[in-house]
């Protein structure tokens, strides 16, 4: 049902970096909170930490580990729109605008294909 959705998502979200340089400032990598991360968390140990890049591509490294995750179940995946970061403060009007904007085309194009193709991501 979803498969155009995730024809050559894999080969999009190529050359991850390691946790230590998704985490320098100037790596061009961004954080998400662990309630953005949710549907990369398995549950297990501490939560998964998901970082997005501006081009699209999308890390997710083990909560105890920081290695990434390369189970196909959480692993991260290409975004077509990147959700925004939660702004860390209530009154940051163009960051909640920004987070609201990018958050529905991300919900509509990367989400709501995953929900509804069964949580299964690739040809399997």
């Amino acid at each position: 049902m979803t498969s155009w959705h995730f024809e050559g998502r894999a080969g999009r979200n190529g050359d991850l970096p390691t946790y230590g340089q998704a985490v320098n400032p100037a790596s061009g990598w961004t954080k998400l909170s662990a309630a953005q991360s949710v549907f990369h968390d398995d549950g297990i140990g501490n939560p998964e930490a998901k970082f997005i890049h501006s081009d699209g591509r999308e890390a997710v490294f083990n909560g105890d580990t920081s290695l990434l995750v390369t189970d196909p179940r959480y692993m991260g995946t290409y975004n077509y729109v990147n959700p925004a970061p939660v702004p860390n403060n209530w009154y940051d009007v163009p960051g909640w605008v920004l987070w609201a904007d990018q958050g529905l085309g991300h919900a509509a194009l990367d989400v709501a294909p995953y929900i509804l193709g069964g949580n299964v991501r690739g040809e399997n």
